[in-house]
């Protein structure tokens, strides 16, 4: 599949959004409950993952709102 990335963060369409955190090598994971649209249109940019109206879609995992992601430390 198609693969969207930056220098810490690879992005792939899985069952759910996959990534692979390249700074932390932990293997493949999953977000779960986050469908990517029939392209990979997460895009990962200054420390977000950026991830637009999948409205077009014609599959039947529809993704109809645009919405960011981004990292928390752990407390």
């Amino acid at each position: 599949g198609q693969i969207s990335s930056s220098k810490s963060l690879m992005l792939f369409r899985s069952a759910t959004l996959g990534y692979f955190d390249l700074t932390r090598k932990a293997g493949v994971e999953n977000f779960g409950g986050i469908r990517l649209g029939c392209w990979i249109n997460a895009i990962p940019v200054g420390g977000l993952v950026l991830v637009p109206d999948g409205t077009v879609c014609t599959c039947s995992y529809l993704n109809r709102a645009a919405f960011a992601l981004q990292q928390v430390d752990a407390r």
